[in-house]
């Protein structure tokens, strides 16, 4: 994780700004999502890009219905 130093008692100024990326399904592992910038006095400290921890894939509307059909069996248990 990268970092910086800053002046003592600057650290409550930080800002933090998240912009997460517009995104359609399937999204793969390692793929940007995103990213977080931290900026001091409205100066850019850093960027960190947000990446996916897994793939994600496109929904379909057999696997909707066969998640849907795994819960209503699990709710009458």
């Amino acid at each position: 994780m990268p970092g910086c130093l800053i002046e003592k008692g600057n650290e409550n100024k930080i800002e933090q700004n998240l912009n997460i990326d517009m995104l359609k399904a399937p999204i793969f592992q390692g793929q940007k999502v995103g990213e977080i910038t931290y900026t001091l006095d409205g100066n850019i400290i850093i960027k960190v890009n947000l990446v996916a921890q897994n793939n994600v894939d496109k929904i379909s509307f057999f696997s909707v219905s066969k998640e849907l059909i795994y819960k209503w069996f699990y709710l009458l248990r």
